[in-house]
């Protein structure tokens, strides 16, 4: 195995990471609170579920990136992840 594919494994398995811990965040968010101790209110429901959303909004650019076209420049990457941010965060607030 080369470094490239180490290398893309890796990511691949932190983005894994990060997404189960961002739906965790966004579903159920009392129970990601209570691990470190944190009793969940509706506050802080709400900020965690705003997290996972920022997190969350970012993983399409991420699966993007991985892949090996060359063409796509990281701007378009940039954009794609400001939106994704843009349309969860308006859905959590809308919820909120």
């Amino acid at each position: 195995m080369d470094k490239t594919k180490i290398n893309r494994w890796t990511v691949g398995f932190v983005m894994f990471l990060l997404i189960v811990s961002a739906l965790g965040y966004l579903i159920a968010p009392e129970k990601m609170l209570s691990i470190v101790g944190i009793k969940g209110t509706k506050d802080t429901n709400f900020l965690a579920r705003t997290i996972a959303a920022a997190l969350l909004s970012f993983v399409p650019s991420a699966i993007v990136a991985m892949k090996k076209d060359e063409n796509l420049n990281l701007r378009w990457h940039l954009v794609l992840g400001l939106a994704c941010y843009m349309i969860l965060s308006s859905l959590i607030d809308f919820y909120g």
